[in-house]
């Protein structure tokens, strides 16, 4: 009678804690998963958690997510700090200062929700392009992309017949070109980079200095520098072009000229 009652008693004990402990809430009688902590004790008696109060929350939902100030994990881990443009996760003993690892590795990203991800660990060498002209002089019309008749040296980056270089998205370029006149007493030219856009229209990219290449006295001519720095936001063709001269007929001399793009960043 007595192992009769005893059976009784623990699954009588059994059944109540699976019926009113399915959910275990610490410093709430209101849990929204399998086991909820309410740090601040200020979640309401029923009902959805408002964001604010959610934050100083811990969650273990059925399924296993955890949420960390968050109530709605759908990752295995989600953390909301709070704070913009913060994580909210910190390694105390992984920091700046640590030794670095030279074994192989692969870069993190974050998506734009939030999600990190692993992202390519290919190798890559930054991309230039560099060329002077060879020989003769070079009479590019006003309004033209530049296109010596080069000696190059290029990785990545080409000229197309057109004279439009392709460069890619994301990446930081500096633009660089100068083109040596020796024409007649007050000759010049003027030269600037550009953008093309989708409907094969240029535009204008700000320059640190606009190059008026030119001679006020018949002493070998004059070479000025052009300089930009430009970062497109999608896949984009540039190219120099020739903005003004002094006449119609004015050249500039390929050999003493020279055109080049490097990327300054590192590969995406």
């Amino acid at each position: 009678m007595k192992s009769l009652n005893s059976f009784f008693l623990v699954t009588c004990f059994l059944f109540w804690c699976t019926k009113y402990f399915a959910q275990v809430g610490i410093n709430t009688s209101n849990p929204q998963g399998i086991f909820h902590l309410d740090g601040a004790k200020d979640n309401p008696s029923s009902g959805a958690v408002p964001p604010a109060q959610q934050l100083n929350d811990f969650i273990v939902s059925a399924n296993g997510t955890v949420g960390i100030g968050n109530l709605t994990s759908t990752s295995k881990l989600t953390i909301d700090s709070g704070a913009g443009n913060q994580s909210g996760m910190k390694f105390t003993n992984l920091t700046s200062s640590s030794p670095s690892y030279n074994g192989a590795t692969s870069n993190i990203a974050v998506k734009q929700d939030g999600v990190v991800v692993s992202t390519s660990s290919t190798l890559c060498v930054p991309g230039f392009y560099y060329t002077n002209g060879s020989t003769g002089n070079n009479n590019t019309p006003i309004g033209s992309n530049v296109i010596l008749n080069s000696n190059t040296e290029a990785q990545e980056i080409i000229q197309n017949s057109s004279g439009d270089f392709r460069l890619k998205k994301g990446n930081t370029y500096r633009l660089e070109a100068a083109l040596f006149t020796a024409n007649a007493n007050s000759s010049y030219l003027e030269y600037q980079w550009y953008s093309k856009k989708g409907d094969g229209t240029y535009l204008k990219i700000p320059s640190q200095n606009l190059a008026h290449s030119g001679q006020t006295l018949n002493s070998g001519g004059h070479q000025a520098m052009t300089l930009a720095y430009y970062t497109p936001t999608s896949d984009m063709d540039v190219s120099l072009k020739i903005t003004a001269k002094s006449s119609p007929n004015i050249s500039f001399w390929n050999p003493h000229s020279y055109l080049f793009i490097q990327q300054i960043n590192s590969c995406k």
